[in-house]
């Protein structure tokens, strides 16, 4: 039997409330011990923020692959990269840019929609989601091959030139054009790529595709996208993130001068939003 979906339920402790009872439904990749650890992750933010003193559940259970990061603002931050958690010294789970984003939106019915086009069409249910999710996961896979490209090609600039050798341009040609193409519509930015941020106070943290330095502790936060289209509610999830990330690097004293969004679809756009801090 094929797990796709996992359920994990707890018995909170509280004053206040009595007890609370959160029941968090993820769904199941190919990897059960990552969606074990997303679970827990939320049952454990829940439990430290609303669990009688003493009786919080431990955040080990949560960060078992943490490691210590110093970030670009803010200090470190604790980060688990299996289970996508970040947590401070006395393991309260930070909010991330990607949650916070897509806060308030409904979850995609999988099950549902899946079933109901199986019977409208006639066609097998199980073999749908299958379809669906193989698709997805050769967009997130050409998103990151993407995105690495790039990374490799901006962060090892300085030591292709010293050896001598455009080994940061990777040879694959469909990554090899669309690194070029990047590169020759950004050329003399100065970019720190994949910067780690944190706000304590807030209890934020997440990590920027790329930061580009623009003066004196004055910044453009950008993200890369390979979606085949771009939505407006997909861009307004975007932005979300964008000025998540912002407000953080705003609270650390830096200026951030807009939101760059660099779309790819065969060709590079750069869409651009002012930045509009969060309360």
């Amino acid at each position: 039997m094929k797990i796709t979906n996992l359920t994990m339920s707890a018995v909170i402790p509280t004053a206040q409330y009595s007890n609370l009872q959160p029941s968090i439904t993820v769904e199941v990749d190919d990897d059960i011990e990552q969606a074990k650890a997303l679970a827990m992750q939320h049952i454990v933010g829940i439990s430290q923020k609303y669990a009688e003193a003493g009786k919080a559940l431990p955040s080990s259970k949560a960060t078992a692959n943490a490691k210590r990061v110093e970030c670009l603002v803010g200090g470190s931050v604790l980060y688990d990269p299996v289970a996508h958690i970040y947590t401070n010294e006395q393991g309260d789970v930070y909010l991330s840019g990607s949650a916070y984003a897509k806060q308030g939106e409904p979850e995609f019915n999988l099950d549902g929609i899946a079933g109901a086009m199986g019977k409208k069409f006639g066609a097998d249910v199980d073999a749908i989601k299958e379809m669906w999710k193989l698709k997805g996961e050769v967009s997130a896979g050409f998103g990151t091959a993407v995105h690495a490209a790039i990374q490799l090609y901006e962060q090892y600039s300085d030591l292709a030139t010293a050896i001598d050798k455009t080994t940061n341009l990777h040879d694959h040609p469909v990554l090899k054009e669309a690194v070029e193409k990047f590169a020759s519509a950004h050329k003399g930015e100065k970019v720190i790529n994949e910067p780690m941020v944190v706000s304590h106070k807030r209890k934020w943290a997440g990590q920027i595709d790329r930061l580009v330095i623009t003066g004196d502790k004055e910044c453009i936060i950008g993200d890369i996208k390979t979606n085949a289209e771009l939505s407006k509610k997909k861009l307004t999830t975007y932005w979300k993130q964008l000025k998540f990330y912002g407000t953080i690097m705003e609270d650390a004293g830096w200026t951030v001068d807009s939101l760059e969004i660099y779309h790819y679809d065969g060709n590079w756009k750069t869409i651009k939003e002012p930045m509009e801090s969060i309360k």
